[in-house]
């Protein structure tokens, strides 16, 4: 039963996730990349040549929000602008935030359902200790 229910919750969450993915990296109006870019006279042709892709279009959509940026580009950014990692996904990292902190609950409340032993005890309690840290 308590696997059957964790299931349910994992399957509500991926459809959650998916309704909020356009939103979850950036926002035009919280579009980091391309601020970091414009900065400079550094083109989405440089980007591209940098990260030896064959077309600079895929710049224009990562900038753009439209596609989520590979960790190659947001370390290219990272470096060549001196730009923190967190500052370029301080919107998702703000839904994620919000979101985990529903899930942490959510689960924390499931496994108190489940049988106790000392591995979903021992869970429980380092889940109750993030839920307090990222609450707080």
């Amino acid at each position: 039963m308590c696997s059957t229910i964790i299931t349910h919750i994992h399957l509500s969450f991926r459809h959650i996730s998916n309704r909020l993915r356009p939103f979850l990296f950036m926002s035009n109006e919280h579009n980091y990349l391309r601020e970091s870019r414009k900065r400079t006279d550094i083109t989405q042709y440089d980007i591209g040549f940098l990260l030896k892709l064959p077309d600079y279009s895929n710049v224009c959509r990562w900038e753009m929000g439209e596609r989520k940026p590979t960790v190659d580009m947001i370390l290219l950014y990272h470096l060549l602008f001196d730009v923190p990692i967190e500052t370029l996904f301080e919107h998702q990292k703000d839904s994620m935030k919000e979101d985990l902190i529903v899930r942490l609950d959510l689960l924390i409340m499931e496994l108190k359902q489940c049988k106790p032993t000392l591995k979903v005890n021992s869970r429980i309690v380092f889940l109750t200790s993030a839920l307090a840290r990222l609450s707080a």
